[in-house]
């Protein structure tokens, strides 16, 4: 160390981390937070302002409170259930990270109160400030993280099932065989090693990724059940109500008036 206090000083420019916030909102609601498998392929962040929201993994069930902001990884399985209404903001985001943790992470929201609690006077307000404030949070607890040790939890996924996933978000209507042969894997493999390293099969992950699209097109455009079924991968409206019902134990219909 200089005599100053000053390790050292570097003279280039500081790229900013690369994190892309790819969904964002501030709400409130009930019902339309129901279901049975969240699992995706990106990071999620949840504050709540209000309680009323439950995380469901493994044999636990995790009220979120305002007093903590919660962390879920790429591909963990959870369901979200809500016991009534609340307020809450969640931002959808992808971020590489070597040894991402395999369970939902708690953090105390102390640290960023000042700015979540002020969340319903600045949110989608002033462009740059509103971005700025919301990468602030999310920054934050993305460096929290990083100070945890995840390594001797995590398992690193095969890159080839990894591509797969990314096949199927792209293209909601492809099959197991076609996966299979884009990946240059034999179809048994590839569904055995998804389902060993994702924690559900290729095709419980299809649909849970269909019908969690399908719930955003319900509840923030104006699209016809014939067009959100088409959207979603699905030949036609009954075959897309039934399979929604089924997942959401609600019809779709019946979703949209209840989030309108």
């Amino acid at each position: 160390m200089s005599k100053t206090g000053i390790v050292n000083t570097l003279n280039r420019d500081l790229d900013p981390p690369a994190v892309r916030i790819t969904q964002y909102s501030y709400l409130t609601m009930e019902k339309s937070w129901d279901n049975p498998n969240r699992n995706a392929p990106f990071w999620r962040f949840y504050w709540n302002r209000t309680p009323g929201a439950q995380i469901l993994f493994r044999d636990r069930v995790i009220e979120l409170a305002p007093d903590q902001v919660i962390l879920i990884a790429p591909h963990i399985n959870y369901a979200s259930r809500s016991v009534r209404q609340f307020t809450q903001l969640y931002m959808h985001f992808e971020w590489e990270m070597e040894y991402p943790p395999t369970e939902p992470l708690f953090f105390p929201a102390a640290p960023m109160m000042k700015l979540l609690s002020g969340a319903e006077d600045w949110f989608g307000k002033g462009q740059e400030k509103f971005v700025v404030r919301m990468h602030a949070v999310l920054l934050y607890y993305l460096a929290e993280l990083m100070a945890l040790d995840q390594r001797s939890s995590h398992s690193r996924i095969d890159p080839r099932i990894e591509q797969a996933i990314g096949l199927m978000d792209r293209d909601l209507t492809l099959n197991n065989r076609a996966v299979a042969w884009k990946i240059n894997m034999s179809c048994d493999n590839f569904q055995r090693i998804f389902r060993s390293q994702i924690g559900m099969t290729p095709c419980q992950y299809r649909l849970s990724r269909r019908m969690e699209y399908a719930q955003q097109l319900l509840q923030n455009t104006s699209l016809s059940l014939t067009e959100v079924a088409l959207r979603v991968g699905f030949s036609n409206p009954y075959q897309f109500s039934k399979a929604f019902k089924q997942f959401f134990k609600i019809p779709p219909g019946a979703a949209r008036k209840k989030h309108g």
